[in-house]
């Protein structure tokens, strides 16, 4: 009896090896519309109704998934050594750094109080999570861009933002941190900022002129619409100081209007682009790159809504060309957010039921015992 269990054992840790990267995406991706639906109905809605239970179940998944992806990596880790050195997957490897950072907030938000146990386990778990990902980020540049990476052979991803930009993820979850200063998050804010203005020219470029993708990643795509909704989502959350006064100052104001309106445009697109990929194209893991920036196109617009209603509330004068601008926004983006977030939860819970039949069938059924992974093949 012992024996057999310790062979199934061994054969369960083996087959973990098959389990695709892509999964601390659908993590990432479920997490993050699990607080957009939780921000949402908590936000806009005259009832006593709590919504923080949907949070709640969502965030048990993400822990789960990143539980099963962690035994993975401690299994393999030439598996996870042949990942850093795989472009597209390399890229990729963020998004298991950024769905800790979504758990981290999540345990921080049980008590305010800044020395609590929760804000102390929170706060460790968020600077770890970002410590790691500045490392995965370190080894993204040097490993793919010094020795790799030739412009005139090689494919550019829209993952390639994840390395720089998806830091910002933290800063979504700053206002749960009591431990942490608020500097910290807005110097990681910048720090994604800039690097998505100075990427944005060169990633878009490649991808609309130099190159495509080949089919079994074409969903990767997607990523390249993330950006620029986290860049405001992070904003709003990190520089909770801006007040209607503060508006006059104009880089501030310019800033935050052209980037929600963009984050509009660009959720519209996404979801077009979206129904064509499941409609063109056989599902397969890559799919999962789809999961966050269809939450984070959401969430950009309740969080929007939710700032533009309280722009809208200061002004004392309702005739003002100001307080009309920012009230019909709140009900623009409301409405909107309201749709992409129903639309989202839709689409990702569809990619999560697909994934977890895949990681029933990799982890409990002989699909995959007859194969052998790349990075066991290679010397």
């Amino acid at each position: 009896m012992e024996y057999s269990m310790k062979i199934n054992t061994n054969k369960f840790l083996k087959r973990t090896s098959h389990l695709p990267i892509a999964y601390t995406g659908l993590s990432l991706g479920f997490g993050g519309i699990g607080n957009c639906l939780s921000l949402l109905f908590n936000n806009f809605n005259n009832s006593n109704f709590n919504a923080s239970w949907i949070s709640y179940i969502t965030i048990f998944l993400v822990i789960f998934i990143l539980l099963v992806i962690t035994i993975r990596n401690c299994c393999h880790p030439k598996l996870l050594k042949w990942e850093l050195k795989e472009q597209m997957m390399v890229s990729l490897l963020p998004t298991y750094c950024m769905s800790f950072m979504l758990v981290a907030g999540f345990i921080a938000s049980f008590d305010s109080y800044m020395y609590s146990s929760s804000q102390i386990i929170g706060s460790i778990l968020l600077i770890i999570a970002v410590g790691f990902h500045f490392v995965i980020l370190g080894y993204f540049i040097f490993s793919v861009y010094k020795h790799n990476f030739k412009i005139k052979n090689d494919l550019v991803y829209g993952s390639y933002y994840v390395p720089p930009i998806g830091l910002i993820v933290a800063c979504t979850v700053a206002n749960n941190f009591s431990l942490i200063p608020n500097e910290f998050f807005q110097f990681i804010w910048y720090f994604g900022f800039i690097s998505y203005v100075l990427m944005f020219l060169f990633v878009t470029y490649f991808m609309l002129f130099k190159n495509k993708p080949e089919e079994s990643r074409y969903a990767s795509i997607a990523v390249w619409f993330a950006p620029i909704n986290l860049v405001p989502s992070g904003f709003i959350k990190v520089f909770m100081w801006i007040t209607e006064s503060n508006y006059s100052q104009t880089y501030i104001f310019t800033l935050f209007i052209l980037t929600t309106i963009w984050g509009f445009v660009f959720s519209s697109l996404l979801y077009i682009y979206i129904f064509r990929t499941f409609k063109n194209y056989k599902f397969n893991p890559v799919f999962c790159s789809m999961t966050f920036p269809s939450a984070i196109g959401a969430t950009s617009m309740v969080l929007t809504a939710g700032q533009y209603r309280k722009l809208a509330t200061n002004i004392l004068d309702t005739n003002s060309i100001s307080y009309q601008f920012f009230n019909s926004g709140q009900w623009i983006f409301g409405i909107a957010g309201f749709i992409f977030s129903i639309v989202s939860f839709l689409i990702i819970s569809y990619i999560l039921v697909r994934m977890f039949i895949l990681g029933y069938k990799i982890l409990f059924t002989n699909l995959k015992d007859n194969e052998t992974h790349p990075c066991y093949l290679s010397k």
